[in-house]
């Protein structure tokens, strides 16, 4: 400390230093006189925390003021040479930095992840998503398949469906047979074409389509560049047992009545048709290109999803192990392939 600029009529100094956390140990005064400047070595167990400093300056003439300070030993930031070890004696080391609480935070980190893992792994083997595999065609002595099954919900134990589509040719007509057959295969469905029930159709053709609309679980309405053309022009000719328009209002009817309902898909064969060929009121909803994303229509049919992160219901598993569905399906892409050689080779269709 250096007190000449303001204390020159001062000659004699007397220092007495506290230590605030250790009292008892660190303190004591020493005396100057005819000086300015003062070192005061400390202990290494002093040499930290605060020091209370009593200050008292003499004159010749009188005694002067008393001034109290608080000092605060800054820490030691770089080792002192043996040239400055005098004039730096007072510095003091920084205690090691704890770092306690950082590895009790990994630790601790690191043990939640482990178990969130092995949660993670213990789920996945011990709480697999329910499965439920396609049943096998039934014996010719069993009357009918068993209705135990948590997808079936009808007196038959399968899901009605009704397919709608627009008569194009013999080719078109055999997609469709295959496509009805592919359904029946998983013995879950029973699907329903036009043209496989003539003699119910025809003693009243419009009662027949309302009624299989109306009863059925699921109707899909298969869009193509046929059915596009003939609702927009009534003079378009046709085979159908009665006019797709007319067909497609029973359709439009239960909609209206029941605007949420999900018993209508639609979808299309993208050899003959694609999404803009689907009816108006139906193209809000999500359609299915045929034949790629049969099991998908499946899956809608079924109220069931491929794949279910939160198992809110069962998967189907389709075919395998020589299930009649395997080959089904097959038939339904050669007859696909087929119908889009035609077309291409005979534009006029």
């Amino acid at each position: 400390m250096s007190s000449e600029k303001h204390c020159r009529e001062i000659n004699m100094f007397n220092i007495k230093w506290l230590n605030i956390q250790k009292p008892g140990d660190c303190h004591g005064q020493t005396l100057i006189e005819g000086e300015y400047n003062c070192t005061i070595s400390l202990s290494k167990e002093c040499s930290r925390f605060n020091y209370s400093i009593r200050l008292s300056g003499k004159t010749n003439d009188t005694e002067g003021k008393l001034s109290k300070v608080t000092v605060i030993i800054p820490p030691m930031k770089q080792t002192p040479s043996p040239n400055n070890a005098t004039s730096n004696r007072g510095d003091v080391q920084s205690p090691p930095a704890d770092n306690t609480t950082k590895i009790l935070i990994s630790v601790l980190g690191s043990f939640f992840g482990v178990v969130i893992c092995t949660l993670l792994v213990v789920y996945r083997i011990f709480f697999q998503q329910v499965r439920i595999t396609l049943p096998y065609p039934p014996k010719p002595s069993t009357s009918r398949p068993s209705s135990d099954q948590p997808l079936l919900g009808n007196d038959s134990g399968k899901k009605r469906v009704l397919i709608l589509h627009t008569r194009c040719c013999e080719k078109c007509n055999h997609v469709l047979h295959c496509l009805g057959t592919v359904l029946s295969s998983t013995e879950l469905i029973e699907p329903s074409i036009d043209m496989w029930n003539t003699l119910d159709i025809s003693p009243n053709v419009p009662r027949w389509y309302e009624e299989q609309v109306k009863t059925s679980d699921c109707v899909i309405v298969l869009g193509s560049r046929k059915m596009s053309l003939r609702c927009q022009n009534l003079l378009e000719e046709g085979d159908d047992p009665l006019q797709i328009k007319c067909q497609l209002n029973f359709v439009r009817g239960n909609i209206a009545k029941n605007p949420d309902t999900q018993k209508f898909i639609p979808a299309f064969f993208t050899y003959n048709g694609s999404k803009k060929d689907i009816p108006d009121f139906l193209s809000y909803r999500w359609s299915h290109k045929l034949p790629r994303e049969v099991d998908r229509v499946i899956f809608h049919v079924l109220n069931v999803e491929k794949i279910q992160p939160y198992r809110t219901q069962p998967i189907v598993v389709m075919g395998g192990n020589g299930h009649p569905f395997d080959e089904k399906k097959k038939e339904l892409e050669r007859a696909v392939q087929e119908a889009d050689t035609y077309h291409k080779c005979s534009p006029q269709v």
